[in-house]
């Protein structure tokens, strides 16, 4: 029980170290990413990603398995544990992050952690099994039905029933956002229920489908009124129904622009060299759902943004905004002028105009929600709240249940000796003889009533031992089946 406590206390407190060092290197490590930006590549095929999550459930499945059936309590795999799961939720941080990754870090860390605060003490029982098992049959369902009904290679085709299915998918699991309270407890709820891994397929699933067709988002670098309108009014009116993607830049890195916003909300933001920034932009608007151009000073760069998307989309599918600060006017028009003092009427405003596109490409969708971002924990605080309190709660209460289970099986084990002890003593008695019975004897003589009392709670036979002096020993070899080891139960003593 100490270890359990220590190995809990280490894995409380890498979540507030990690964070710390995190700071430390987020912007060194988002300028170098922005000064040297990767190659563009095509979208990773997301049943492919599928496949590897499943496949990370499946392996941490295994762990905890092999955990079980040795007996061994790797508590060291806790701390690794919170340290993925710490990766999962500041890689969303740094420009051009994989999705994937994200999940990957989610799900493993979620396995090795119950790997190592979740180990029994003794013989694993059938139901450990079949509770280790479930996250990973859930997944398995969750990932052949994100397959085929939500198709998450394709684009988001008009009238296309796997794409309204995957819409509706995404606006019912994006309401959890990260650290707040409501998320903190609906995560931590499904990781003890076995159902975190399935939710994440679906999640993962249907926002690969999304961003298969995001809606891009531009604007000019040098307005701070644009970084503030995208968390305040852009995604709280968008993010519930579509992806949504863009640029970032050494001007207005990715951290500037979503470092406000929940951290499961915070948008896959491209960076890319200066040369072909234009090229990005066009092959981006050539297969988008829609475009969001923010014309707040607009400079000859937020002109040629808007010219063309207008001339790549329909105008409904284009929504030009401006900040009413923008006090030298707008040279290009505008659908909405926002105030960030007001932002929750923009951010209805830009959830009806996405409405009005989905509805129009897909019949009976509905109204897009408006969700607003609720407070956040600290990334270390929602951790400890969220991932370790409630795996750790869990351990400890498998450690009791476990010992409890134990006790008694214990108990009952020395009352079957007893019994059979004083069977011997019958049998004995009866024959006038102090030959030593075997439990067939003892059944065909009937001072056993039926076969199943001649065997432990272990399923293990009973074995009768007559020492020379008369006395009579009925010992069982204990959980492991083993005798001659420290759990052997014997009667009398």
């Amino acid at each position: 029980m100490v270890v359990v406590v220590v190995g809990c206390l280490v894995a409380l407190a890498i979540p507030i170290v990690g964070v710390r060092l995190f700071r430390r290197a987020r912007d060194p490590l988002e300028r170098r990413v922005l000064t040297a930006p990767p190659a563009a590549s095509a979208p990773a095929a997301a049943t492919r990603d599928l496949v590897w999550l499943l496949g990370a459930q499946l392996v941490m499945a295994g762990v905890g398995a092999a955990t079980l059936l040795s007996g061994a309590r790797l508590f060291a795999l806790a701390p690794i544990g919170i340290a993925l799961e710490l990766g999962a939720f500041v890689l969303p941080q740094l420009p051009s992050h994989s999705r994937r990754n994200k999940y990957l870090l989610l799900l493993v860390g979620a396995g090795l952690l119950a790997a190592g605060l979740g180990s029994p003490r003794g013989a694993p029982t059938p139901a450990l099994f079949v509770f280790l098992a479930v996250p990973s049959v859930l997944m398995i369902a969750a990932v052949a039905y994100a397959r085929a009904a939500l198709a998450p290679d394709r684009a988001l085709a008009a009238d296309d029933a796997t794409a309204a299915r995957a819409i509706a998918w995404h606006r019912r699991t994006s309401w959890i956002q990260g650290t707040d309270f409501v998320s903190v407890v609906a995560l931590g709820v499904m990781s003890v229920l076995g159902l975190l891994p399935a939710y994440l397929a679906l999640r993962f699933a249907s926002k690969a489908r999304l961003a298969r067709s995001p809606v891009v988002y531009l604007r000019s670098f040098g307005v701070e009124d644009a970084a503030a309108a995208f968390g305040r009014i852009v995604v709280p009116g968008v993010y519930r129904s579509a992806s949504v993607t863009g640029l970032v830049h050494l001007a207005q890195s990715g951290h500037a622009l979503t470092g406000a916003l929940p951290v499961l909300w915070r948008p896959a933001f491209a960076a890319v060299e200066n040369a072909v920034w234009q090229n990005w932009v066009t092959d981006r608007l050539d297969g988008c759902l829609a475009a969001i151009v923010d014309v707040t000073g607009a400079t000859e760069s937020v002109r040629w943004e808007v010219d063309e998307a207008l001339r790549r989309l329909p105008r409904e599918r284009v929504l030009l905004m401006r900040s009413a600060s923008d006090v030298d006017g707008d040279p290009v028009g505008a659908d909405l002028t926002y105030d960030l003092a007001a932002s929750k009427e923009g951010a209805q405003r830009v959830a009806v105009w996405i409405g009005r596109v989905l509805t129009a490409r897909h019949v009976g969708l509905g109204p897009a929600p408006v969700t607003h971002a609720r407070w956040q924990f600290p990334i270390a605080l929602a951790l400890v709240l969220g991932v370790s309190l409630p795996i750790g709660v869990t351990s400890f209460a498998s450690l009791l249940l476990v010992d409890r289970m134990q006790a008694a099986q214990t108990n009952f084990a020395k009352i079957r000796a007893l019994e059979l002890s004083q069977a011997v003593q019958l049998y004995r008695l009866k024959r006038g003889s102090k030959a030593c019975p075997t439990l067939n004897d003892l059944g065909q003589s009937g001072l056993i009533s039926s076969a199943s009392r001649s065997r432990d709670p272990w399923d293990h036979d009973y074995v009768i031992e007559c020492e020379a002096d008369g006395r009579v020993r009925v010992r069982s070899p204990g959980p492991d089946g083993e005798m001659g080891t420290g759990d052997d139960v014997a009667a009398p003593r």
